[in-house]
């Protein structure tokens, strides 16, 4: 009986002082479900045939993008160099950088239709003593809605 009433003074005492009467509120939690978002590539950047010791070479590359109308896409790429810039390798693993015009940019969506993001520029020059060869790299064009 003693231990039973030691028990019952422990539980009181517990539910007494572990109270801190608080006003408990209820938080609504919403999600709205969307088209999935579609990138793509409509024209590829190739430069071509490039010269060694050639500056200012471009190429361009064009992308649009489909998703649920009246809403907005926020555009990124990705596969650069920390300084912005997109490697190209060749077969033997000589390697070029190409400078990469573009930025996060955001499109207006339209109903089932896609919609030309802003043309990614690239810009080569080629040194003197660059390697001959076909180089290649790639960028990752990335859609969310914003």
């Amino acid at each position: 009986m003693k231990k039973l009433l030691i028990l019952l003074s422990l539980t009181t005492a517990m539910t007494a002082f572990g109270n801190n009467n608080t006003n408990p509120a209820n938080m609504n939690v919403s999600a709205t479900i969307m088209e999935t978002l579609t990138v793509r590539v409509d024209q590829p950047a190739e430069f071509g045939k490039i010269a060694k010791g050639t500056s200012g070479n471009t190429a361009i590359g064009r992308f649009s993008v489909k998703g649920q109308g009246n809403n907005q896409a926020k555009i990124t790429i990705s596969g650069l160099t920390n300084n912005g810039k997109l490697t190209l390798r060749n077969i033997s693993g000589a390697t070029i950088s190409a400078d990469v015009d573009h930025t996060e940019e955001t499109l207006s969506l339209k109903h089932d239709e896609f919609v030309a993001a802003t043309p990614i520029r690239f810009t080569l020059n080629v040194p003197d003593n660059q390697q001959t060869g076909l180089y290649e790299g790639n960028v990752t064009i990335q859609a969310r809605y914003n």
